[in-house]
């Protein structure tokens, strides 16, 4: 299924006049999740995900050979962390608050199904990274996130009113982005 592009928006004048109360550098799913629950819990925000790349989550879409191993099937957060040895202790907290049942019931919230594999390994029925890629592009677009692909963060600086300006390149322009009062 081709991925619909119509909520990327052009850098000049649409995004660098726009004064945002997020940008989230960085086009990954962690970006998208933070965006997309960004916007779930304050829909009137104006949210912006730049990324440097030409296309986002590119590494989804190669993650499980290009399955995309979404989550794996263990609940109980003491046992989940130790398949993290390098950051065990730093995810405890996390998966607390978001361990793999409340990624299960996101994706299927969305009409995606996820399948357990022998080893515990959680796949979308598809066998198709894009499955999981398109979802979050989705979402992001229903939420109403702008996405621009193409856009590398060179600086961020808080200035004295307490909002965060950033300059950017983009097409071999640079640009600066500003978000709203902190």
């Amino acid at each position: 299924m081709a991925w619909n592009k119509h909520y990327l928006t052009n850098m000049p004048n649409s995004i660098s006049t726009t004064s945002w109360d997020v940008i989230i550098a960085g086009g990954g799913p962690a970006g998208f999740f933070a965006a997309i629950r960004c916007a779930e819990l304050n829909p009137q925000l104006k949210i912006l995900i730049i990324e440097k790349a030409s296309q986002t989550l590119g590494k989804v879409i190669i993650s499980g050979g290009g399955r995309c191993n979404v989550t794996h099937a263990c609940f109980e957060p003491a046992k989940l962390i130790a398949y993290y040895p390098r950051g065990a202790n730093e995810l405890r907290g996390a998966f607390t608050k978001f361990q793999p049942k409340d990624t299960i019931e996101w994706f299927e919230s969305r009409n995606v199904k996820l399948k357990t594999e022998s080893d515990g390994r959680m796949f979308p029925v598809t066998d198709d990274a894009n499955t999981i890629a398109n979802c979050l592009r989705e979402a992001a677009k229903d939420a109403g996130i702008k996405v621009h692909v193409g856009t590398a963060l060179l600086k961020v600086e808080k200035n004295q009113m307490g909002r965060f300006q950033l300059e950017v390149r983009s097409e071999a322009q640079v640009f600066h982005l500003q978000t709203k009062n902190c």
